[in-house]
């Protein structure tokens, strides 16, 4: 996916999508709901800003695999699992409700912009991606936000030239 598409999602159409999710919001699969999602994003971005040290969970000789992924047209697959998460329930909940969830989501946006305006070669660890860099990190928020927004039809991933997963 393109640079350009991902700088207009990031500027342009992140916070409308963010805006829009409401409590009342259903997901079309997975077990989280519209907390769940965004506390879920937070963690995210904690750990592509390195104030959240996790665990790359990803074999070694498997992480190439996954990193050209995100150079692929390819939207994530529906109920992919993260292999840090628990399978068959969700989180615990941190935030009182969804609009803390969201002010805390932003404080992390700003904290991930910020830290690689001031270490623009810094590479921290992806559980499943391994270590990434801006470039890198940029390219999964974009596709992993998008999933999580079209999995609350709030946005689709083939408005951005996303294709589903095919499994090869």
């Amino acid at each position: 996916m393109n640079a350009s598409t991902r700088n207009q999602f990031f500027e342009n159409d992140l916070r409308r999508y963010m805006d829009a999710l409401t409590d009342n919001d259903k997901a079309k699969f997975g077990l989280m709901g519209p907390q769940h999602m965004v506390e879920h994003l937070i963690w995210s971005l904690q750990s592509a800003n390195g104030t959240l040290d996790l665990p790359i969970a990803t074999p070694e000789d498997r992480i190439p695999r996954f990193m050209a992924f995100l150079d692929t047209e390819y939207a994530i697959m529906p109920n992919f699992k993260n292999p840090l998460m628990e399978k068959e329930t969700t989180e615990p909940l941190l935030h009182e409700n969804l609009d803390e969830a969201k002010a805390v989501f932003w404080k992390e946006w700003e904290k991930y912009q910020d830290y690689y305006s001031k270490h623009p070669d810094a590479k921290t660890k992806n559980p499943v991606y391994g270590w990434c860099g801006k470039e890198d990190w940029d390219k999964l928020h974009f596709k992993h936000f998008l999933h999580h927004f079209d999995q609350f039809g709030i946005a689709n991933t083939a408005d951005y030239g996303l294709k589903p997963f095919e499994r090869k």
